[in-house]
């Protein structure tokens, strides 16, 4: 089992691992600032050598007492600067000393002071749950070939003082590309202010890293955004050893691009100018420690984890850490409603995957399982798991499905988030429950205290069963990414997950990770065989081997599984023991209707109106052009391709001289055609019929002078 691929599980972080060490006189020196005339200008210029990095700072308008300090400093991150000198930018010397996590410099009354310091190469990762600990993770690796690293463990910032603009200069060989964070402007990147502290938004950003690329994307969404991510040359990372891992890299950009885009419509805003992303780097013998590191830049997901990559991009609008984005919410908000439920949900809308439904279903699962039982107010990972994963998954989808009823389709949850981002932007207020239940009241128009009392402050069942149907029938596809993604043997059944269920509510230290990454599936078949004859199990023979197994009394497996799923049965459970596969195992989901986002190829020079179109359904979609070159006599060329594992019909009508072909060597299927176009308010607008068929997988829509070759 490949471990590196389970570690990337996202998990609920502690917010006191994000906050800045070193008592209340630091913490609140971080607060929001006030940038006045005379506030710092700091730059920084970074130079990658062996065995250490020299770091140069230069500090105009310096207070008299310059402290500087990491931003997170864990009691011996000190020993990783070997040297640190200070001048007044004349050649006059300047005292440093050291006390407690910080360095103070006497600047003798300076305006203008330029402190060098040698960092080492390899810095340690030191946060983090003892469940997801490695032992051989950094959080700075630098080499001769390049480097990745976390701010917060190489940057020394001033502590005291507004400051007005941070600059990094990296001076690296010709021919390195930096991926960063922060915009480019001429040789220096330049760190955005996006929440009320400039110093948060230079050194809590991740997906910092330069060197030769072997792999390399970026994008520009439509609203102006971009998203980079790159491959390092000496990168080690398994995911990207194929021979396709630059189309995977370019695939991965667009997705990000798509997840982007869909966010920034519903918070009315990106508040970030650009996102960087980072693959699961490895190194010689170390890792960088990926999902631990959650706002500003992330790590790679798999296909089939699109979901959380979404849900992680959310915290960047709304998050349950203090100060780290430009809106903070009670974990119920940002972890339950935003990343379980709307990660699930948009991943779902944008991919038409179905076994996004079947994980919000799964989470229902563990919620009917643990409700009005001792599990449900256990804690996990010093966190109320089960209230916030999944408890917040079940609030949010029946939150979203009474919105949308009571507003007639017009309004859903997104909007409740975008409500939340636009009143409490950088106010420095924390958004509670009470906040959601105004903010569901001003979006439909309708009171809903006595749901808020039952259901949200009170502890009474959410009824969403009655909405449940469509994701039932998607919960075998979920089992199946189980079997891929986390390398589950149920052998398509659905009997061994309510067997980790079980054992993880007992045994896990933290529940979700429990229940997709461990082995007690396996542990319970490894168990049962060796004790009973399976030919001869019986329902009281599984209740025992379960009370065993997580030494607590565990009665009742099938009679409560039964009442919650339906359909599970002993001669199922004695099937996937005696190691037999599914019969008519399900590939493929006929439940709800699949919905694409239509990507285009380059979404700054075009973009379509709907993006979302439902399979099956002939839409009228209007194609809009922003950039010129590609008209040819006031028309332009389209081309739609497909994947899928049939041929299923055309799809394009309304263009002229329209090319149909199919490759059934990888399932892709084309059409093409030229597109009239008349200009409206100074784009060019033009109009098709585009079907999707339900037998679909995926789509690419390229508007171009090359969208098809000429036969």
């Amino acid at each position: 089992m490949n471990r590196l691929r389970i570690f990337m599980f996202a998990v609920w972080i502690l917010g006191l691992l994000l906050l800045p060490v070193g008592g209340i006189e630091q913490q609140q020196a971080f607060a929001a600032e006030r940038v006045a005339a005379n506030s710092m200008d700091v730059t920084y210029e970074v130079t990658p050598g062996d065995p250490s990095t020299v770091v140069d700072i230069f500090i105009k308008s310096a207070p008299r007492n310059l402290v500087l300090s990491f931003y997170e400093a864990p009691v011996d991150l000190r020993k990783s600067i070997q040297t640190i000198t200070a001048d007044d930018g004349e050649g006059q010397s300047l005292r440093v000393s050291f006390s407690g996590h910080s360095w103070q410099i006497d600047t003798r009354g300076a305006k203008n002071v330029h402190v060098r310091y040698e960092i080492s190469n390899v810095i340690s990762y030191q946060g983090g749950l003892p469940h997801k600990k490695q032992g051989n993770e950094i959080a700075v690796y630098i080499s001769k070939e390049g480097g990745i690293l976390d701010g917060r463990y190489f940057f020394l910032v001033p502590i005291y003082g507004a400051i007005k603009t941070i600059r990094v200069k990296w001076n690296v060989p010709l021919g390195w590309k930096v991926v960063c964070p922060y915009e480019k402007e001429g040789d220096y990147f330049v760190v955005p202010r996006i929440t009320q502290n400039i110093r948060v938004d230079f050194v809590a950003r991740q997906g910092i890293y330069f060197g030769l690329m072997k792999y390399y994307s970026e994008a520009t969404t439509a609203s102006g955004v971009k998203v980079k991510f790159g491959i390092l040359s000496f990168d080690e990372d398994w995911e990207f050893r194929s021979p396709n891992a630059q189309t995977a890299v370019e695939t991965y950009v667009h997705q990000a691009a798509q997840a982007v885009e869909r966010l920034s419509k519903f918070f009315g805003e990106s508040p970030y100018p650009l996102f960087t992303f980072y693959s699961n780097f490895k190194a010689e013998e170390w890792v960088y420690p990926g999902t631990r590191e959650i706002v500003g830049g992330y790590q790679y997901w798999p296909e089939g984890r699109y979901s959380e990559l979404i849900g992680h991009l959310l915290y960047s609008w709304i998050s349950f850490w203090k100060g780290i984005s430009p809106v903070v919410a009670d974990p119920m908000i940002a972890k339950g409603l935003g990343e379980e439920y709307l990660g699930s949900k948009i991943a779902y809308e944008i991919t038409g995957d179905a076994h996004y439904l079947g994980q919000l279903y799964s989470y229902y699962l563990v919620y009917a399982r643990s409700y009005g039982t001792s599990y449900y107010r256990k804690v996990y990972a010093g966190g109320r798991e089960i209230m916030i994963y999944y408890k917040g998954a079940m609030l949010g989808l029946y939150l979203d499905h009474l919105i949308q009823q009571e507003t007639n389709g017009k309004k859903s949850l997104e909007d409740v988030f975008g409500y939340l981002y636009r009143t409490y932007k950088n106010s420095g207020h924390t958004v509670t429950l009470v906040d959601l239940q105004r903010a569901v009241d001003k979006v439909t128009g309708v009171s809903h205290a006595d749901l808020f009392r039952k259901y949200v402050y009170g502890d009474q069942r959410i009824p969403v069963e009655d909405f449940l149907d469509t994701y039932q029938k998607a919960f075998p596809t979920f089992i199946e990414e189980l079997q891929r993604d986390f390398f589950k043997n149920y052998q398509g059944y659905t009997i061994p997950y309510f067997v980790d269920v079980e054992m993880a509510l007992s045994l896990a230290y933290h529940l979700p990770f429990g229940i997709l990454c461990e082995s007690y599936d396996q542990q319970f078949a490894e168990y049962v065989r060796g004790h009973y004859d399976v030919n001869a199990l019986t329902e009281q023979n599984v209740d025992e081997a379960l009370s065993y197994l997580t030494g607590q009394c565990v009665s009742g497996f099938f009679e409560r599984w039964q009442n919650i799923y339906k359909g599970v049965t002993l001669k199922e459970m004695k099937e996937w023991l005696m190691g037999k596969t599914r019969p008519g195992e399900q590939t493929s989901f006929a439940g709800a209707q699949k919905r694409f986002l239509c990507p285009l190829a380059d979404s700054a020079k075009a973009y379509l109106v709907p993006d979302v179109i439902l399979a099956g359904v002939p839409t009228e979609v209007t194609l809009h052009i922003v950039d010129g070159e590609w008209l040819t006599d006031n028309t332009v060329r389209i081309g739609v391709e497909a994947w899928t594992d049939e041929y299923f019909g055309q799809m394009l009508s309304g263009v002229r001289e329209h090319l149909e072909a199919i490759n059934e060597g990888n399932g892709s299927y084309f059409e093409g055609g030229y597109i009239p176009l008349v200009k409206r308010q100074g784009e060019w607008v033009g109009t098709m019929m585009l079907t999707l068929p339900e037998a679909m997988k995926r789509i690419a829509i390229r508007p171009n002078e090359n969208a098809y070759d000429e036969e």
